[in-house]
């Protein structure tokens, strides 16, 4: 037998579909209680997830600013590698391709210098990272300060810039963390 609303399968002697609660009894008819004990199923609903605190929140912070700062650290050395090696090189070794660059050297010293800005930058989230995961008290500020600079990093400095001034910028979050600090 099927519910001719929903059209799933349904027990012949169902009082009710299963699937969308339709009444299976006829307009107008009466139909007996069950002679034995009536047994309901109890919905199965999952558990709500437990809300995450602030230890949680200051693990996942930390992980990625550490994630983040070593992706800097990578790309920065790339770059002073590429400015300070590679780049004159290619301007020694091709000179007429570039004869009508000016300052060449002066490319390849400001790709460096963008380099080591990148590598300093990827150590400060280290650093970051490292203090929210040990509760140091002055990693918090130095979060918010780095998440605020952060912020013009689109896409993933974005969200994790605030990322964590949500999650260390409230007041009760000081609070917290401060506890937490005092008791490591």
């Amino acid at each position: 037998m099927f519910c001719d609303q929903c059209g799933k399968e349904v027990a012949p002697d169902a009082r009710f579909c299963n699937s969308c609660g339709k009444s299976l009894i006829p307009a107008g008819q009466r139909v007996p209680p069950p002679a034995g004990p009536v047994q309901y199923a109890a919905p199965s609903y999952a558990p709500a997830p437990a809300p995450m605190n602030m230890n949680n929140h200051l693990r996942i912070l930390g992980i990625l600013w550490i994630f983040r700062g070593v992706l800097h650290a990578f790309g920065g050395v790339w770059m002073a590698l590429v400015g300070s090696t590679f780049l004159p090189h290619v301007m020694n070794t091709f000179p007429r391709v570039f004869i009508g660059v000016p300052f060449g050297r002066l490319i390849g010293s400001s790709i460096a210098f963008g380099g080591g800005i990148a590598v300093l930058f990827g150590l400060l989230d280290v650093l970051v990272g490292w203090a929210l995961l040990q509760h140091e008290e002055w990693g918090r500020m130095l979060a918010i300060v780095m998440g605020v600079i952060t912020l013009l990093s689109f896409p993933f400095g974005t969200a994790l810039g605030i990322y964590t001034l949500i999650i260390l910028l409230p007041a009760q979050s000081e609070q917290e963390y401060r506890r937490m600090a005092r008791a490591v």
